[in-house]
Order: C-alpha cells, then sequence, then structure tokens
C-alpha cells in the first residue's frame, strides 16, 4: 500500500531542511528552545542608529514586545514546548541586554 504524498508535518514547525536531529519531542523541544533563544539574542541587538531619534527607541521596544508576546501565546497554547522557567531565563537575559543597550545608547 502506498503513503499518500504531501506535507509529512502538516502542524509547521521548523520548516523543509531544518528539521530537528532525531524525531522525539525531547530533542525537538531542545532545538525550538535553542533557536528561540538565537532569535531573543537577535531581537535585543539594536540598530546602530537607535539613538539618533524616539523613534529608533520605540523599534528597539516594539519588536522585544513582540517576541514576547509570541513567547507567552506559545507558553499558554502549547503542552510543554517552552515552560515559565525557560520564559523567565529568557526575559532575565533580555532585561540585562536591555540595561547594557541603554547605559550604551542613551
Amino acid at each position: 500500500m502506498m503513503k499518500p504524498q504531501g506535507r509529512a508535518h502538516s502542524q509547521g514547525g521548523p520548516g523543509p531542511g531544518k528539521q530537528p536531529p532525531g524525531g522525539d519531542r525531547e530533542t525537538f523541544e531542545n532545538y525550538y528552545r535553542k533557536q528561540r533563544k538565537k532569535q531573543a539574542r537577535l531581537v535585543l541587538q539594536p540598530q546602530a542608529n537607535m539613538h539618533e531619534t524616539v523613534d529608533g527607541y520605540r523599534r528597539y521596544f516594539n519588536q522585544i514586545v513582540g517576541f514576547f508576546v509570541v513567547e507567552d501565546h506559545i507558553l499558554h497554547a502549547t503542552r510543554g514546548l517552552v515552560t515559565r522557567a525557560f520564559t523567565d531565563e529568557l526575559w532575565n537575559m533580555a532585561l540585562s541586554k536591555i540595561i547594557a543597550v541603554l547605559r550604551t545608547h542613551s
């Protein structure tokens, strides 16, 4: 019997060519959390000219808020993909970076 052709993972995920190694849930959760940490670090990097206008700061903070809105949704909409402890860890990392950025660019 032939399997129907189509997308193997209809629920989304990392996308084509970005499948995590292995196939178990724990492996995927670790992969996902690692990717979200990388994304957080990117969001927390300010534009070079951010300090020149209030709008530059507004964009910077909007990016950060947007990241954590998504993170909060994932926390509440999934079963264990992220945890409160992981979200708190990301927030503490973000807070340290934001403080450093404001001290440098103010």
